[in-house]
């Protein structure tokens, strides 16, 4: 029969794998403040997770021995049974456990791109400017490298040929906030067009004719 678990990694078989070495003081409080919103069960990126959790715990005042106590709580399924078959007193520091999670979830580790990867954006056929704007400031939060100079290199070159385009040939950019607040114009042009083709193909939409009386 495998060991019973619970949320502090505790075992009915063994002892925690935390060494508890402080009193818990006004530790409550802060708890109550540093839940994780999303628990992590492998399907998820552990870096981000972790990332995550460092910064409520930062934000919330927390020390070492709370981390080390509410880390576990933020884990479910997978996660969790991982951090119940740890050694007991095996980890002295939050930074043994997070050194631990990290190499064990390392695979699901999403995929860091690099700069050169941009340049692979076009905008398609149909697009509109807007949502290649927000496509490709979605994708640029993935690289490594966050080099202003070539992401908007990468973003002109992926751009279809159109008056914005002309217009960044003209005037170039230094970063992807300036070109989102060049970009505003032409995105609100680019919607009131939409609009009024879409009420020009509206089936009661039609030329009124001035009727001519008879005489």
């Amino acid at each position: 029969m495998s060991p019973r678990s619970h949320e502090d990694g505790r075992t009915e078989r063994g002892g925690a794998p935390l060494v508890d070495r402080h009193d818990e003081g006004d530790n409550d409080r802060k708890e109550r403040r540093s839940r994780a919103r999303e628990p992590f069960d492998k399907t998820q990126d552990p870096h981000a997770h972790l990332q995550a959790f460092e910064t409520q715990m930062y934000i919330s005042g927390g020390n070492d021995q709370l981390s080390c106590k509410l880390f576990p709580g933020t884990l479910r399924g997978v996660a969790m049974h991982w951090i119940t078959t740890l050694p007991a007193r095996s980890i002295r520091s939050f930074n043994d456990l997070a050194g631990s999670f990290v190499s064990q979830f390392a695979a699901n580790k999403v995929k860091r791109l690099e700069v050169v990867d941009l340049f692979d954006i076009k905008q398609a056929k149909g697009e509109s400017l807007k949502s290649y704007l927000a496509r490709f400031n979605n994708i640029t939060v993935c690289v490594d490298d966050p080099d202003q100079k070539f992401f908007v290199k990468a973003f002109q070159k992926g751009l279809r040929a159109d008056q914005f385009s002309d217009a960044l040939a003209l005037r170039r950019s230094s970063s992807m906030e300036e070109i989102r607040a060049r970009a505003r114009k032409h995105v609100e042009a680019e919607e009131d067009q939409v609009e009024q083709l879409e009420v020009e193909c509206l089936p009661n939409h039609k030329e009124s004719k001035p009727r001519v009386q008879g005489a």
